[in-house]
């Protein structure tokens, strides 16, 4: 069982966590914030790893998951290393996304040119006496 660091406490005190939260916390040996960057992968790994022992309030999950950002902060702060998740990333779906978006802008092109291109017509025929297809009647 360790001691925990003070930037854990001052960000449990934060959050008010109580004592037997930290307790678990010091017979996991999860005591500083470059244990917590280097051990969990995201803010719901963090909170499942303790709900069974401290359990599963709403409450105390919701201020477990922003303890994990506040310690992922600090580490940052510290330079330590952050674990990345072994799944790969969902850059895929953004490029579909990105490439759907490139295709409307060419459609609406696409349509604002036939437009321009119908409207000068239109001029055209006014401008030779024409109204809907038909000359003018001049007076």
């Amino acid at each position: 069982m360790g001691t925990m660091g003070d930037e854990l406490i001052e960000i449990a005190g934060r959050y008010n966590l109580p004592q037997n939260v930290l307790a678990v916390f010091a017979a996991k040996n999860v005591t500083s914030a470059a244990i917590i960057a280097k051990l969990f992968e995201d803010d719901e790994q963090f909170a499942e790893f303790f709900a069974e022992d401290c359990g599963s309030s709403k409450r105390l999950q919701l201020a477990l998951k922003m303890f994990y950002f506040d310690a992922l902060q600090c580490a940052r702060d510290g330079g330590a290393a952050l674990r990345r998740s072994d799944s790969p990333d969902s850059s895929p779906a953004g490029t579909e996304h990105e490439d759907n978006v490139a295709e409307a802008v060419e459609e609406d092109e696409a349509d604002s040119d036939e437009e321009e291109e119908a409207s000068g017509d239109e001029t055209n025929a006014v401008a030779a006496g024409e109204v809907d297809g038909k000359p003018r009647w001049q007076p």
